[in-house]
C-alpha cells in the first residue's frame, strides 16, 4: 500500500511540475542570463559533474531502459487573441516568490476531506532534491529581471522550491505526504540540448538519492516536449 502511494504521489507531482513549467511565460534571456551573470550563479554542472556530486550506489545497468519518444512539434498550438498578462499574473503563473503561494492544508482540510484518518493528518516527509537545467534558469533569471531582482541561485532554488510546494498540496491533503526540498543538494545542470523528456529522465538514472539521505529527485526542466508534460521513474 505504501509502494502504491509513493507511486501516485511521485507520479502525480511531476506531472504537475512539468505542466507548471509548460505554461510558464516565454520570457527570453539572451544568451542565457546565467551566462551573462557569472558572478551570481555557480558555473552549470555538467552530465558527469552532476553525477559525481552525489554517491552512486546504483549505475544506470541497474535500471530499465526507457524507449526513446519523439517530440511532437506544435502539439498545442497558441489560440489566437490571447489576453495579454499583466506583469503580475506572469509572475504568478511562474510560481514567483512573492507573487505565487502555495495553498497551505490545514489539519481541519485533512481530517474532513479523508474521514478523520490520523495518518494523514500527520503528512509524512519525503525529501527531495531539486535539479534545475539551465533552460530552466534561464526562465527563472528571464523573471527575476523582469520583477527588478538579480538572478541569483539562492533565488532560483526559492522558485523551484515554490514550484514544488504548490505541486505537493494534493499530495499531502490525499495520501499523507509533504515534499520537503534540501537546499544542500540543489543543483543547476547544463543539461544536454534537444532532448525529449524520456530523454532526460534516461540521463539521471545513476543519481541515487538515497545515498545521499533523500527520497525523491526532481528535475525542472525548460526544454519543450510536445508529447508530454511530466514524466516520473521508480525504480524496482
Amino acid at each position: 500500500m505504501v509502494q502504491n502511494i509513493k507511486t501516485k504521489k511521485i507520479l502525480a507531482l511531476a506531472t504537475i511540475i512539468f505542466f507548471t513549467l509548460s505554461f510558464l511565460p516565454i520570457v527570453q534571456a539572451s544568451d542565457g542570463a546565467y551566462k551573462e551573470n557569472k558572478n551570481i550563479v555557480t558555473t552549470p554542472l555538467s552530465t558527469e559533474e552532476l553525477f559525481a556530486s552525489f554517491n552512486q550506489t546504483y549505475g544506470p545497468d541497474k535500471f530499465l531502459p526507457i524507449d526513446d519518444c519523439d517530440i511532437v512539434v506544435d502539439s498545442f498550438p497558441i489560440p489566437d487573441n490571447v489576453p495579454e498578462m499583466t506583469k503580475e499574473e506572469e509572475l504568478r503563473n511562474a510560481c514567483f516568490p512573492g507573487y505565487f503561494t502555495p495553498d497551505q492544508i490545514t489539519l481541519q482540510d485533512i481530517s474532513s476531506r479523508n474521514n478523520g484518518q490520523s495518518s494523514r493528518a500527520n503528512p509524512q516527509p519525503i525529501k527531495t532534491i531539486i535539479i534545475v537545467d539551465t533552460e530552466a534558469y534561464d526562465k527563472y533569471a528571464a523573471m527575476a529581471i523582469y520583477s527588478g531582482l538579480t538572478p541569483t541561485e539562492a533565488g532560483c532554488f526559492a522558485w523551484a522550491n515554490n514550484i514544488l510546494e504548490g505541486g505537493d498540496d494534493m499530495m499531502e491533503l490525499w495520501f499523507g505526504v509533504d515534499f520537503q526540498a534540501q537546499s544542500t543538494y540543489f543543483r543547476v545542470w547544463d543539461s544536454p540540448n534537444y532532448m525529449n523528456y524520456a530523454q532526460l529522465l534516461n540521463e539521471t538514472h545513476a543519481i541515487d538519492p538515497h545515498s545521499v539521505g533523500c527520497d525523491v529527485i526532481v528535475l525542472m526542466t525548460g526544454q519543450s516536449d510536445g508529447l508530454n508534460t511530466g514524466l516520473a521513474y521508480i525504480a524496482v
